[in-house]
């Protein structure tokens, strides 16, 4: 497990090193220490319909944050550790893993660099992202996603940034296999006047798979953004994918998504999002011909109390398997702030999962109340 995540490892240890010798003068760096207990109700531990488990679970987290901000650099580096433990079916306690580092710096008064790094190990989809187009069953993925990108202002109107991403993803069960993807792009963003943005975007990346199964990609696109508002904005995107699979299928296919964002502070956000793409997933051997759409709200409701909202539907076909997907999900979030440091939650989520593959379409429902502890 050590070439999965050794990344976000060395990310934590250069990000510590860049706090102790920045911690003075305009240098500011804060530790936050995080211990919850959820206890909850699953309707579907299984995720399949013919063997379909029912349990009352509690999950014990602790996460540990820093942030640290200097005169040109920022970095967040955040941990956690959830164990999961079943009332009923024991066999099926785990323990779940999360690592993300975030760290960006400004080179020069044109030049800046930012480098993310996500790792995770888990027995459930951690969105309804993950969800669609997943294999059936219970199994862990350990995942990780490294991000980096470079951008250059070239004039205050023109930035190019060139950015690359790898992605790695281990699975538990023998007839999953493991994949690893390299994608290398480049974006130019020209600005027309302070309302709106013209983008041209290419990007050419490589998914393989343990077997002899292989996928290259090449994508152009062009994209506009418009801001009604300093708040309010709409993405819009276009383009065309190549495809080229080493077992002798070879796509041209079009995508297209567009995204409404509003962002009115750091606890009030709502949006909207729309994409149609044929891609590769970690899950199949195969080309996913997919749409998804989705809705996102988040509220203050009062002072100490928050609310979230967010629905999903997508709808996909693997080409060569002829596996057909559809899911419906929807979840919300109520959390209360006792004092400063403890917080009440509520959550509940629901997802179904309606395929042509026998075992493969289920019906989920979980609700979790519990309590966090901020140190």
């Amino acid at each position: 497990m050590i070439r999965i995540h050794k990344r976000s490892f060395v990310l934590m240890v250069l990000g510590l090193l860049v706090c102790r010798g920045n911690s003075f003068g305009e240098n500011a760096t804060d530790w936050d220490l995080k211990a919850s207990v959820k206890t909850g109700y699953d309707s579907n531990i299984t995720y399949v319909n013919d063997d379909e488990r029912e349990d009352f679970m509690t999950n014990i987290l602790l996460g540990l944050g820093l942030r640290h901000q200097g005169k040109t650099s920022s970095l967040r580096l955040e941990g956690q550790v959830v164990q999961q433990l079943f009332a009923r079916y024991h066999s099926f306690n785990n323990s779940a893993l999360s690592l993300n580092a975030d760290f960006r710096k400004e080179l020069s008064a044109n030049h800046r660099l930012a480098l993310t790094d996500q790792f995770s190990h888990s027995e459930e989809p951690r969105s309804f992202e993950e969800e669609f187009g997943r294999a059936p069953g219970r199994y862990s993925l350990s995942r990780n996603v490294f991000h980096t990108d470079f951008a250059h202002d070239v004039s205050k109107q023109w930035t190019h940034i060139i950015n690359f991403d790898n992605e790695v993803n281990i699975f538990s069960r023998d007839d999953l296999h493991d994949s690893v993807l390299n994608r290398l792009g480049w974006e130019g963003d020209f600005s027309l006047d302070s309302a709106n943005v013209l983008k041209g975007i290419y990007q050419i990346s490589y998914q393989d798979y343990e077997s002899d199964f292989s996928v290259l990609t090449n994508s152009l696109a062009g994209g506009y953004r418009h801001y009604f508002s300093a708040d309010l904005y709409l993405d819009l995107l276009s383009g065309v994918d190549f495809i080229d699979v080493n077992r002798g299928s070879d796509y041209t296919r079009p995508r297209y998504s567009a995204a409404l964002t509003k962002e009115l502070n750091e606890t009030t956000k709502m949006g909207f999002a729309y994409e149609r793409r044929y891609t590769t997933t970690a899950f199949e051997q195969d080309i996913f011909d997919a749409w998804k759409v989705s809705v996102n709200y988040i509220k203050e409701l009062t002072q100490r109390l928050r609310g979230a909202l967010r629905v999903f539907y997508g709808k996909g076909e693997y080409q060569a398997r002829d596996r057909r997907d559809e899911l419906l999900g929807t979840s919300w979030n109520l959390s209360y702030d006792l004092n400063p440091h403890t917080i009440i939650e509520l959550n509940y989520q629901y997802s179904t999962v309606d395929s042509n593959q026998n075992n493969s379409d289920y019906i989920k429902n979980t609700i979790f109340l519990g309590i966090s502890v901020l140190f």
